[in-house]
């Protein structure tokens, strides 16, 4: 595992480009079987993982796929140093303290429509991340990439990383405003770095899109879709915006 560096820490970064290249299927199903499982802890029941290789195509839906793709996006960007946090070692790191699993279940009956959620045991002080088919049958290409970190900051509870405590996971609020206010699904207020480590999933989501849209070796397209769901957080998953923010952050709504 990587080590990591205290992963809130966003800093500027140059706007040129040089660009994403796609892994061949041979060399993504070898850092899944090899590292990709392993580190991110990925049930292997659930996903359905042989110890045949290849454990997937290269194509369409496929579970395994788009999770070893959007893992690899991480595990790609977090290598150049000079562009900011390393968030596969935080999510890894994250997975390895809460001792928790990503699991796959087809739908949730209480809500079809949900496509990644964290659940959390009591009794066996145990916490899961669960993706379903809805989010692998969506067509965005980062989709699962930054879902992933998402649902990773649900996990973040009472713990320490390099003896820095990380604040707590406040869980989201009721909507006030946008696609679905009355709804529960929301952070409280979106603003500049501080506020931003003490938010809830759509803010850490928040900080991995700027962290894509800004790196030099994102590709365009990657680029582009972080733009676009920066653009849709921030009209529909926080309730109240800091002065000053948006322009900070070069997002507009």
């Amino acid at each position: 595992m990587r080590f990591v560096l205290f992963f809130l820490s966003i800093i500027s970064l140059p706007t040129f480009v040089f660009g994403f290249d796609e892994p061949d299927c041979d060399t993504l199903n070898h850092l899944y079987a090899t590292q990709y499982i392993e580190d991110f802890h990925v049930n292997r029941r659930t996903f359905e993982i042989d110890i045949a290789m290849p454990i997937f195509e290269c194509t369409g839906n496929d579970k395994n796929y788009k999770l070893a793709r959007a893992i690899h996006d991480i595990d790609v960007l977090g290598k150049n140093e000079s562009a900011g946090p390393d968030w596969y070692a935080m999510v890894a790191m994250v997975m390895d303290l809460t001792g928790g699993e990503i699991l796959y279940h087809e739908k949730f009956k209480s809500d079809p429509y949900i496509d990644g959620t964290v659940i959390y045991d009591d009794e066996f002080d145990e916490v899961s991340l669960f993706f379903t088919k809805r989010i692998f049958q969506d067509t965005e290409r980062t989709r699962v990439t930054y879902s992933l970190i998402h649902e990773v900051r649900h996990m973040i509870i009472n713990l320490t990383i390099n003896g820095k405590e990380v604040p707590d996971e406040p869980q989201h609020v009721t909507c006030t405003q946008g696609r679905f206010k009355g709804q529960i699904g929301c952070d409280e207020v979106l603003g500049f770095l501080d506020t931003l480590k003490e938010g809830s999933g759509n803010s850490y989501e928040f900080q991995y899109l700027i962290y894509m849209r800004d790196h030099p070796d994102a590709s365009p397209l990657m680029k582009k879709e972080a733009r676009a769901q920066l653009r849709y957080l921030v009209r529909n998953m926080f309730n109240r915006i800091e002065p000053g923010a948006l322009e900070h952050w070069g997002v507009s709504r």
